[in-house]
């Protein structure tokens, strides 16, 4: 046994289960000042998260597949085809280095020649995961180095109302500048 990154991990590089935390993936979204995309892992057990930073084709990927409706002939259906054409079975993927500022996953599969592992990034590891339907879990000293409190979820907001006549007279410069009539002439 040997440790990474405070992973204890067995000789065939799969990492003692009690050091990690199994994850779901709540979202993805579009930073709006960065452009950038991220996706969340939450821990069901505590109030926290983790978030991964992904390309634009991951995030597309991502939200199709928790939609449903996952995109096909792509790079993550290759792998997964490779998978089953090997007799294989994926197990889990576990999120479990940091290093050269990305995170790594690591692909557990149980084939008929034993257990393997495939390192990954975890953007396509976690679009994988989702499509096979397989855990996902992050390495424990990982996760308490990078998760922040999840925020609260939103409240329901109080039901609908026609505004006030004090708050219509606000909205007049703006309906004014909205009319049915076009200004201009065909």
């Amino acid at each position: 046994m040997y440790v990474i990154f405070g992973v204890s991990y067995l000789d065939n590089q799969i990492p003692v289960r009690s050091l990690m935390i199994q994850v779901i993936v709540t979202g993805v979204r579009q930073d709006l000042q960065t452009y950038q995309y991220q996706v969340f892992l939450y821990d069901p057990t505590s109030t926290r998260q983790m978030t991964i930073w992904v390309d634009p084709y991951i995030a597309d990927a991502l939200t199709a597949t928790l939609q449903g409706k996952p995109r096909t002939l792509g790079a993550h259906d290759l792998v997964i085809h490779v998978i089953r054409a090997w007799d294989a079975r994926l197990v889990r993927i576990i999120i479990n280095k940091f290093t050269n500022n990305s995170f790594r996953a690591t692909l557990i599969l149980d084939t008929p020649q034993g257990t393997r592992s495939f390192e990954s990034k975890p953007s396509d590891a976690i679009v994988i995961a989702l499509r096979m339907e397989v855990p996902i879990y992050v390495a424990k000293d990982l996760f308490d180095s990078y998760a922040t409190k999840r925020p609260q979820d939103i409240k329901k907001l109080p039901p609908a109302r026609p505004p006030t006549d004090e708050e219509r007279k606000g909205l007049k410069p703006f309906e004014d500048a909205f009319h049915d009539e076009p200004d201009f002439k065909l």
